[in-house]
């Protein structure tokens, strides 16, 4: 007899402790769940399509679609470099032609 007591109280024990451990293990999921609600959802950059000009020896660099003024310089170089300190989250698009022509001069 009581070696079916110790049996009933190991069953019963272990069905205890599973069910904890699984109750535990579900709060785990629920909890980083709502750590990965809470993140922010990454956004692509925003693209712009630029058109340069040469006046005086000098690139002044525009959006195409609005010819709104970005940056100017003397070289490829220069204007990357500006565009990169005043617009880091954009990225420029321009044509292979145009870009051969200001990274040549």
């Amino acid at each position: 007899m009581d070696f079916f007591i110790g049996i009933l109280i190991g069953v019963i024990s272990g069905w205890w402790l599973y069910r904890t451990l699984l109750r535990n293990k579900i709060e785990q999921i629920y909890n980083q769940m709502d750590e990965m609600e809470q993140l922010p959802i990454p956004q692509d950059p925003k693209k712009v399509s630029v058109k340069f000009e040469r006046i005086n020896g000098l690139w002044y660099v525009y959006q195409k679609d609005n010819d709104m003024f970005l940056t100017q310089g003397k070289t490829y170089d220069d204007i990357i470099a500006d565009l990169e300190k005043r617009y880091p989250d954009i990225i420029f698009m321009v044509s292979p032609t145009t870009l051969k022509k200001v990274k040549n001069i």
